[in-house]
């Protein structure tokens, strides 16, 4: 609440958590996660979601490269742009609309 983060986009987000788990259960079996990251990203504020799409807030921690070139220098910030897994890839254009306006105030 201090942040002043939309409730909407902040309680699709924690969703999020769920759905990775009940993914973990079709293809593994069980209730889980796939990777442990996924629930400290959450909870640290690190990825939204917004729309049909999640937004990973991300600093590079070193060069990244692409056809040996830097794309992104170290320390630039960046975003992992995320596709849920349970959803058919539609209406993302609102969502990157969406989030422009949501980053530019969060995560200048």
């Amino acid at each position: 609440r201090k942040l002043g983060i939309p409730d909407r986009i902040f309680y699709d987000s924690f969703n999020c958590l769920a759905e990775k788990m009940e993914t973990c259960k079709k293809f593994r079996g069980y209730w889980g996660y796939t990777s442990v990251t996924w629930p400290a990203l959450h909870t640290g504020l690190q990825i939204f979601r917004i729309g049909r799409l999640s937004y990973e807030l991300r600093i590079a921690e070193d060069d990244i490269f692409a056809n040996n070139q830097v794309l992104i220098a170290k320390g630039t910030k960046f975003i992992y742009l995320h596709i849920a897994d349970n959803d058919k890839l539609s209406n993302c254009e609102e969502s990157i609309k969406e989030a422009r306006a949501f980053l530019a105030k969060y995560y200048p």
